[in-house]
């Protein structure tokens, strides 16, 4: 089933192109959701929602740009909706703290799954600005009216993760210092 034809049987209620794109995109979309949502349960809950929203609204689709960019799209709101909802998002202004980010070095040295582990640990504030701005690609400005919060807010919560992830890895007995050589 190509992906054209995905859409037109959404589009027209038949449940075995529903199931078929369920079925292909509950794993991207899932991955999307737990970089927001820091237990299953709720990251479940939000894949459901997400699915229940891009079958509802599958005809606003015009078929300009990526249909699994529009999906992701959605995930995200539908994260952020559910976190707002909670009052999950606990965010602090007029933080002097260094703007540096984590250096290259410390990067090659974690595998993905230690990253994943650290940003997960994150308060969501953090870790929602953190995945917007650094995995998502959206700038302060789009965080901000996303969230609702002002773009200094947005800047700061994305210093502040940094740091807290700078901090977790020191703890971890890797340090910021870091002198080994990786240019061989």
């Amino acid at each position: 089933m190509t992906e054209q034809e995905i859409i037109r049987g959404c589009q027209r209620k038949d449940k075995k192109a529903q199931e078929f794109l369920f079925e292909n995109y509950k794993e991207v979309l899932m991955a999307v959701i737990r970089r927001y949502m820091s237990d299953m349960p709720s990251a479940e809950d939000v894949l459901m929602d997400t699915f229940m929203k891009i079958f509802s609204h599958i005809n606003s689709y015009k078929g300009t740009g990526s249909f699994e960019g529009w999906m992701k799209r959605i995930a995200i709101r539908e994260a952020l909706m559910v976190l707002r909802k909670n009052s999950k998002m606990h965010y602090k202004e007029n933080e002097q703290l260094p703007t540096e980010g984590i250096s290259a070095a410390i990067i090659q040295e974690l595998e993905v799954e230690t990253i994943m582990q650290h940003i997960m640990a994150l308060p969501d504030g953090y870790r929602v600005v953190l995945n917007l701005y650094a995995i998502e690609g959206y700038k302060h400005r789009e965080i901000a009216e996303m969230l609702d919060i002002s773009i200094h807010t947005s800047k700061s919560q994305l210093r502040m993760a940094r740091k807290k992830i700078e901090e977790m890895l020191s703890q971890s007995g890797i340090s910021s210092s870091s002198k080994k050589n990786y240019s061989s």
